[in-house]
């Protein structure tokens, strides 16, 4: 019996400390392919429960490293740089060499994609689980990517040197070009549409998101495209990393030569229109911040740069918010601004109806 009692225990004991190792984060690393070393944050979908984080899982899939980082968008994994918080992805339909520059990505992809830009960006809790740009200090952001902005143009683009003429490679109807970086609406040519966009980190130096929308570069077609398959970065600093060290509410910054690689800050948070001290954001002061940013971007006839595409942790009306601000500033206020003028002036509803016309 007293044997009996004893193997029990020792099994027990073997329980627990399993137990106790696998949720302490000590898993095993894992590997698919060339990605050799995945570990917390980032897990595969078949490693156990316990280990990783779900917001960070990847797929193995004919011995090749795959994040969904969309519904129904796969990119391949081509690096995991644990000292600065950074995945490099590629597009599956840019080929890993590069030689072949006749192909295009599979899907369009831009900052405009993730909510980093937004007010939130550094607060853990509302952060989503990859962004495109990471501070570096209190207040340098550097960008993860550049956008690579694909047009079709009816009649060839021979005055702007932005324009880099994608033929040979690209074999399409029409006339496409590539242009580096960011385009404002009201810069595109009326003869162009845009086909596509795509990101990729090897363009130039990491740069301040403040940094103009232009990236002026003597590059041909085929050196944009080697750089294409070289990939993109997003950071996983913010979600990945300064929630476990720095808490939900604290926002942080990468640092160098701190042992954990980062910095908390918890003197300011940010919000869409103001900074506050950092703490649970109503989801009413959300929407209310949300309306009056679009209210000043619509009322100044500008292009909204906050619009995350997709929602903030939860919050989704936040879009909404934007767009009905923006539609009240842009047409709705002006619109009562001419009427009232014009129906003070002595004008009937007749003359304004020709007025108008």
């Amino acid at each position: 019996m007293s044997r009996g009692k004893g193997l029990w225990c020792s099994l027990l004991l073997l329980q627990l400390l399993f137990e106790t190792c696998c949720n302490g984060g000590a898993c095993r690393p894992s590997s698919c392919g060339k990605i050799t070393n995945i570990k917390h944050p980032f897990r595969l979908k078949d490693d156990p429960a316990s280990c990783g984080d779900s917001r960070y899982e990847l797929s193995c899939e004919n011995n090749r490293t795959v994040l969904y980082l969309f519904p129904g968008k796969s990119y391949h994994v081509q690096a995991i740089n644990y000292n600065n918080f950074t995945i490099r992805l590629v597009d599956p339909a840019i080929s890993d060499s590069g030689d072949d520059c006749s192909t295009l990505p599979r899907y369009s992809l831009s900052a405009r994609n993730f909510s980093d830009s937004y007010g939130y960006m550094d607060i853990p809790k509302y952060s989503e689980p990859y962004g495109t740009i990471q501070k570096r200090t209190h207040y340098d952001v550097v960008r993860m990517f550049e956008n690579v902005i694909f047009l079709n143009c009816s009649y060839p683009i021979r005055d702007d040197p932005r324009f880099v003429d994608a033929a040979p490679c690209v074999k399409e109807g029409g006339n496409v070009y590539a242009v580096l970086g960011d385009m404002e609406v009201g810069e595109l040519r009326d003869e162009c549409r845009v086909k596509m966009v795509a990101a990729s980190s090897f363009l130039v130096p990491p740069r301040s998101w403040k940094d103009s929308f232009f990236i002026y570069q003597n590059l041909s077609y085929a050196e944009i495209h080697r750089k294409l398959s070289y990939g993109f970065h997003l950071s996983w600093m913010i979600g990945g990393a300064c929630s476990s060290a720095c808490g939900q509410l604290s926002s942080c910054f990468f640092n160098e030569t701190s042992p954990n690689l980062i910095t908390c800050r918890a003197d300011r948070c940010f919000t869409p229109i103001t900074f506050n001290e950092c703490r649970d954001v109503s989801k009413l002061q959300i929407i209310a911040e949300d309306f009056a940013y679009g209210f000043l971007t619509g009322f100044n006839n500008k292009v909204i740069v906050r619009d995350t595409g997709e929602k903030i942790s939860g919050k989704k009306n936040v879009v909404a918010a934007i767009k009905v601000g923006a539609f009240t500033g842009r047409f709705l206020v002006p619109y009562m601004i001419v009427k009232y003028a014009l129906g003070s002036s002595g004008f009937d509803e007749e003359e304004i109806t020709t007025i108008r016309m």
